[in-house]
């Protein structure tokens, strides 16, 4: 698959809310996450991903999602753009987050994705 029918698929099941079954068919074992920011920036493979969400979903409660995209660059990297209303579970402070992901692919699967956002 190319960088638009993968970006649509990302787009679909995140717009869906089946975040799981988008690490199976997209994204490579071999997957590299960079975070813009943090402790720990760069995660890597399966195991790295989740433990990236464990952590995402007992910090977090999406209180809102809009999915925007895919944008393509050529054959093999896209973009999606997220903007979410987030609430810190341990505070209770809600923020809004603006964030661009950008997708590389190898082989029609994902292996990079690296996340650009304001702080």
């Amino acid at each position: 698959m190319n960088a638009t029918e993968v970006g649509t698929q990302l787009v679909a099941f995140c717009k869906e809310g089946k975040y799981e079954e988008v690490y199976g068919a997209l994204y490579s074992p071999e997957i590299v996450s960079i975070e813009a920011s943090g402790p720990n920036r760069e995660y890597r493979g399966f195991e790295g991903i989740k433990a990236k969400n464990d952590w995402w979903e007992a910090t977090f409660e999406v209180l809102g999602m809009e999915v925007v995209g895919p944008y393509p660059h050529g054959e093999d990297e896209f973009a999606v753009r997220f903007i979410m209303e987030t609430k810190h579970r341990e505070s209770g402070e809600v923020n809004k987050t603006d964030e661009v992901a950008v997708y590389e692919l190898k082989d029609g699967k994902i292996v990079k994705e690296k996340f650009y956002y304001s702080e």
